[in-house]
């Protein structure tokens, strides 16, 4: 990989981090994608725009598209961090480590995927690899308007790499639980608190039921967690409440148990409702499949770590709990491994780093890793 492709990953990483570009910010948004697309000049196609529902775009480029084999490499230019979540002042020490909005997800991993990129077409055998590069502007909403490019992606791809910051010290990702949250509305009937209160059916109080009912959905030692992270209902103390809503996160491991949590939230509700005469409604706000272990990401893996290995680093092909764009590409069917972006930490935080050493290291693996596809590698 030519030294210029990653000489430049602490400035251009700082100059990225100190550009806001939140999962509503859409001027921020553009901005970003406009110092993606100076980036992503270096390589042999044209970074288009994707406009998307949500107001912001996707960027793709696809290179190759008749070789007979494809890969699809997925980022996304949003982050958590907003006016209400502003995250770390941008600053990069003598050591090579940055903090910073996003520095790690998924910023750093975008210029990853450019630098293997920029790799990769140095290279003779460049020409037998088809492949399509799509940065997404909604992935921390759980790609509520990309969702149908990502699908589109996986059905042109043999394989799939996503560049979310590495887990632990520079593993690759392999597995990734699935992902629900479920929005629970009751609408009761309002009465003065005073004078007939018998007269009001109280929402919160039936929703606080429901609550209740959908923590006890839980079954850990079977992979499913619920938490009611969001409550709401009530306009005033004196007034018997006609309306009240909770947000529910499940997160499953098994394909099966996110319609199968969803129905026994349903269930519950239904109950609680008629007991209590008011009206229940649960509804899918974010849903995303699991990503099991299949056996195309596993043999994916293993070639990426033997290339790993080859440059000295020693990464582990692991399972993690959170979701990604990987999610949606797994389950549609693409054999996909993630975690390929930069060795970082403080995720979503107010500590969010870097290591943006790691850039050189991670670029040249997955350069690697696209060549033994593209001379015949079998997964």
């Amino acid at each position: 990989m030519s030294p210029d492709v990653i000489a430049d990953a602490g400035p251009v990483l700082a100059r990225w981090a100190g550009q806001p570009s939140g999962s509503h910010d859409l001027p921020g948004l553009a901005a970003m994608a406009a110092l993606i697309r100076e980036r992503a000049a270096r390589l042999p196609g044209t970074l288009e725009d994707i406009p998307l529902d949500g107001g912001a775009a996707a960027l793709r480029m696809v290179v190759r598209p008749e070789a007979p084999r494809r890969v699809v490499l997925v980022g996304h230019y949003d982050t958590v961090h907003g006016p209400d979540l502003p995250g770390p002042p941008v600053a990069l020490g003598a050591d090579g480590v940055i903090t910073g909005p996003g520095v790690a997800d998924m910023k750093g991993g975008i210029l990853v995927m450019i630098a293997a990129l920029a790799g990769f077409e140095a290279a003779s055998h460049a020409g037998a690899l088809g492949w399509e590069l799509l940065i997404t502007p909604d992935e921390e909403l759980g790609a509520p308007h990309s969702l149908p490019l990502l699908h589109a992606a996986a059905a042109a791809a043999d394989a799939g790499l996503v560049f979310e910051p590495a887990a632990g010290a520079g593993d690759v990702v392999v597995g990734r639980r699935g992902r629900s949250v479920l929005r629970v509305e009751v609408a009761g009937r309002a009465a003065h608190a005073g004078r007939n209160p018998a007269e009001g059916r109280n929402a919160v109080t039936a929703l606080a039921e429901m609550v209740l009912a959908a923590e006890a959905l839980a079954a850990p030692g079977d992979g499913t967690d619920v938490t009611v992270g969001i409550i709401r209902g009530g306009a005033a103390v004196n007034v018997v409440p006609d309306a009240a809503v909770a947000e529910v996160d499940v997160r499953v491991t098994a394909g099966t148990a996110l319609p199968e949590a969803r129905a026994g939230l349903e269930r519950a509700c239904s109950r609680i409702a008629a007991r209590r005469d008011v009206r229940a409604t649960v509804t899918e706000v974010v849903g995303c499949p699991a990503m099991p272990v299949t056996p195309g990401a596993a043999r994916l893996a293993d070639l990426y770590i033997e290339e790993a290995r080859a440059r000295h680093l020693a990464p582990a092909a692991v399972s993690v709990g959170g979701v990604s764009d990987a999610n949606h590409l797994a389950g549609a069917g693409l054999a996909v491994i993630d975690g390929l972006g930069v060795v970082g930490g403080g995720l979503h935080g107010p500590d969010e780093w870097a290591d943006t050493g790691s850039v050189a290291a991670r670029a040249a693996v997955a350069a690697a890793l696209l060549g033994r596809l593209a001379t015949g590698a079998h997964w």
